[in-house]
């Protein structure tokens, strides 16, 4: 595993800046509504007696911080500020 991160370091190259190109917050907001539409399938199936897997048990207890944090980042990440993180 060690050898491999390796080889993967040396293929991938960093930049000083990320692209305005890979501005995330498309992406952030088709991955949580993924995650949401998850988030009620657990429910519902709690609420049916059904058993769900620790995962999901996971998703359902910590799905206000995700919540949480996808808000921020939407309300807070600008591409402004965006364009001066490292890529």
């Amino acid at each position: 595993m060690e050898e491999y991160a390796k080889k993967l370091a040396t293929e991938y190259k960093v930049n000083s800046y990320s692209s305005k190109k890979n501005f995330p917050r498309e992406r952030v907001r088709e991955d949580f509504s993924t995650i949401t539409k998850a988030y009620r399938f657990l429910t519902e199936s709690v609420e049916k007696n059904v058993p769900i897997s620790l995962a999901g048990e996971w998703l359902l207890d910590n799905y206000y911080i995700i919540e949480e944090q996808v808000g921020y980042i939407l309300n807070s990440l600008d591409i402004k500020t965006y364009k001066k993180l490292p890529a």
